[in-house]
């Protein structure tokens, strides 16, 4: 069975072992794989794969970002409207939600008015 990857398709590359005396010898540098069941949930059945361990942390981590608890908020400066100057101060940024169900206020720096001030989230 070759050392292929059969999700990503990565194998095997070739390179040098350096040895202290700058000498160099040809080596290859072998893929990580491991062999590893999913379940598809289409058909209902669990298929046994081999993977490499960078194409399984990528898996994991598309789980992890389709929970969705990370969602996009919006800091509006509450000390620009006061001021009379053209323009707004918004900073675009992610909160937890199950963490932070509230509205979050931040210090962020204001450029219009060049000093920091309190952002609230809105929307």
């Amino acid at each position: 069975m070759s050392r292929i990857c059969q999700l990503t398709g990565k194998k095997a590359m070739k390179g040098n072992n350096v040895s202290f005396s700058n000498a160099k010898s040809r080596r290859q540098f072998k893929v990580n794989l491991k062999t590893k069941k999913f379940f598809v949930p289409e058909t209902g059945e669990w298929v046994t794969l081999r993977v490499s361990t960078s194409a399984i942390k990528n898996i994991i981590t598309e789980k992890m970002a389709k929970k969705g608890n990370r969602i996009q908020v919006i800091l509006e400066c509450t000390e620009h409207k006061d001021s009379g100057k053209h323009g707004t101060s918004r900073y675009i940024t992610t909160k937890n939600k199950k963490n932070t169900p509230d509205r979050i206020e931040l210090k962020k720096y204001n450029p219009i008015l060049k000093k920091m001030t309190t952002h609230k989230e809105i929307k």
